[in-house]
């Protein structure tokens, strides 16, 4: 057995054993991203008065609407998303 490499907010790498041949724990295998539905790979570190903690795959992450204020905790204008859909919206390959 081996590590799970999911990797907590503000903490580190998870390290509990991982389920068989898996990659992750029994707490992170299977856990879905917020945003497209791959496996988890992460929590969104974004802060406001809390961590937000979303699961994320390596294919998205957090992101902060310019000029939607602080709202609830922090978190006004806060949202999750893919990287490529925010590279192709830049003009970026």
């Amino acid at each position: 057995m081996s590590e799970c490499k999911f990797d907590v907010s503000w903490v580190g790498r998870c390290k509990k054993p991982t389920l068989g041949e898996s990659e992750y724990c029994a707490v992170h295998y299977g856990m879905k991203c917020c945003s497209c539905k791959a496996q988890a790979t992460h929590d969104c570190d974004r802060t406001g008065q809390l961590v937000c903690g979303a699961p994320l795959c390596d294919g998205c992450d957090g992101f902060e609407t310019p000029g939607a204020g602080y709202g609830f905790f922090g978190f006004g204008g806060h949202g999750h998303r893919s990287k490529q859909w925010e590279a192709q919206r830049e003009g970026q390959p």
